[in-house]
């Protein structure tokens, strides 16, 4: 998507046949980086295939059409927060096949390599989180501490990229119930700015248009099908967090 306009540009296909969900994805530079990630390879989830994770990275640089496999993470995980700061990009918690983790490393480019280099570790272990960077803090929110999902958290931790001696500190938590899956990003005017994310199994009043929303759609959809025709919002690309195929984090 252009920085300017409201166009798209496809960009060429992860070099892998099934891709990868929940990758750590952003710039170093001009360049594009997307990071570990998990897929089933040999059969779908729904039919019993087992998930695997990957330490791989793959680099694209502007004007080139394909990616290129460029290093490995230190060990294979995923879901976590990614942030692009002045020395790289930082890959923030996530989990793996033993659970959530509190490591966080930065990427960065050197001779067409990408290189790992440890960051202050998480005071928790935090997967499915948020990240957005102002003035060279890096502010983390949101997810779950543990494997599961069911219970979100609504702590804030900073960390100054300036001062990486004070490690990463607790702030004022956010309002309300804890956010899973939250989308944050840095206010063109300043601030930070994090959707509302309802706590799983524990919805929000104020959403209630969401759902009856969802629930009409689901009605159209069963509607269409019966007549034979096509449900409504069929053939657009679902959007949502939990899998990248090539885009800034």
């Amino acid at each position: 998507m252009s920085r300017y306009s409201s166009s798209w540009t496809p960009l060429p296909a992860l070099p892998d046949p099934e891709g990868f969900a929940g990758m750590y994805a952003g710039t170093c530079g001009e360049i594009m980086i997307c990071a570990g990630g998990t897929n089933f390879p040999e059969k779908p989830m729904l039919e019993g295939g087992a998930k695997t994770w990957t330490d791989r990275i793959f680099t694209l640089s502007p004007g080139e059409n394909e990616w290129k496999e460029a290093g490995t993470l230190p060990v294979p995980y995923a879901y976590g927060a990614s942030a692009g700061i002045r020395e790289g990009l930082l890959c923030i918690g996530g989990c793996g096949k033993e659970g959530h983790r509190k490591d966080v490393y930065l990427l960065n480019l050197a001779k067409g390599t990408v290189t790992t280099h440890p960051f202050p570790s998480l005071p928790i272990s935090l997967a499915y989180t948020a990240a957005a960077v102002l003035d060279g803090k890096v502010y983390l929110t949101g997810g779950c501490e543990r494997p599961g999902e069911q219970d979100c958290t609504n702590r804030v931790f900073m960390l100054d990229t300036r001062r990486t001696e004070q490690g990463w500190l607790e702030q004022a938590p956010l309002p309300g119930r804890g956010r899973f899956l939250p989308a944050g990003q840095r206010r063109a005017g300043g601030g930070v700015h994090l959707p509302r994310r309802r706590h799983p199994g524990h919805p929000d009043p104020r959403d209630r248009h969401l759902h009856q929303s969802s629930a009409r759609k689901r009605r159209l959809t069963h509607q269409a099908r019966a007549c034979g025709q096509q449900p409504p919002g069929a053939g657009l690309a679902a959007g949502g967090s939990g899998g990248v195929n090539a885009r800034q984090g």
